[in-house]
């Protein structure tokens, strides 16, 4: 389910609305509207943001929690034109892989994606070393 998804359930929730009715207010139908929180159905989440926001009276800091959730919830990616060959290597592996991941496997690469860079060298700082030595520990201790 994407966070697109995760936002508007949560939000129809909070609101106490059923979902027939926050279909009818997005012009759309309410069996839509269960695939759409159900991840059976995708929908291009920039044309619905904004009809989002208005029909459920959002708040400002939910209109950003839903901005983060449309942004996250984008299905193309696109790289500058002058990245290393690398790093497409990299976005394509784990999207032709992403399906069959262990959560270990996930937790790994959110692991290494939040590591501090030493300005200088560009290598783990201690910090993120002494986080990976702990992961790396812990995860063998838990399997």
């Amino acid at each position: 389910m994407s966070p697109g998804a995760i936002f508007l359930k949560a939000a129809r929730s909070t609101r106490n609305l059923y979902q027939k009715q926050i279909a009818d207010s997005l012009g759309l139908n309410a069996t839509t509207i269960a695939c759409i929180e159900s991840g059976h159905k995708s929908v291009d989440w920039k044309k619905l943001e904004a009809v989002i926001a208005e029909k459920l009276e959002l708040s400002e800091v939910e209109r950003l929690q839903l901005a983060d959730a449309v942004r996250h919830s984008e299905h193309k990616f696109t790289l500058p034109l002058k990245t290393h060959h690398d790093k497409f290597y990299i976005v394509n592996e784990i999207f032709n892989q992403l399906d069959t991941m262990s959560p270990t496997q996930l937790d790994l690469i959110k692991l290494c994606l939040s590591l501090e860079r030493d300005s200088i060298s560009g290598c783990p700082s201690r910090v993120a070393r002494r986080a990976m030595f702990k992961f790396s520990v812990s995860n063998h201790i838990n399997q």
